[in-house]
């Protein structure tokens, strides 16, 4: 499942910007596979994974996700009602457990 060049015409969501805050209020919602709607992923958690440097735009966080089992490494494009489209980098941690992690 790798991303695909585009995101079907709509802008990605640019997460260069987004923050722990950004995430927080989405937790227990859905996040779809852009190519593979069956494969949905739902947000379980969402933490800070320790301090910034003084000059980084934002604190390290991660975003952890329950969904289908055997999904592999690498970016997955997603997309979420409240976000829109986005490319992440997802890890998986477990038996149907992907984690994500942005610093």
């Amino acid at each position: 499942m790798s991303a695909p060049s585009e995101s079907g015409g709509a802008a990605l969501l640019d997460l260069a910007t987004v923050a722990l805050e950004t995430f927080l209020p989405l937790l227990d919602t859905a996040f779809t596979h852009a190519t593979q709607p069956t494969w949905v992923l739902t947000l379980v958690k969402a933490e800070a994974v320790g301090r910034a440097p003084e000059d980084a735009p934002r604190a390290p966080f991660a975003l952890v996700f329950d969904g289908p089992p055997g999904g592999p490494q690498g970016t997955w494009p997603l997309t979420h009602p409240t976000l829109g489209a986005m490319h992440v980098f997802l890890v998986p941690v477990n038996h149907g457990r992907y984690e994500a992690v942005f610093s």
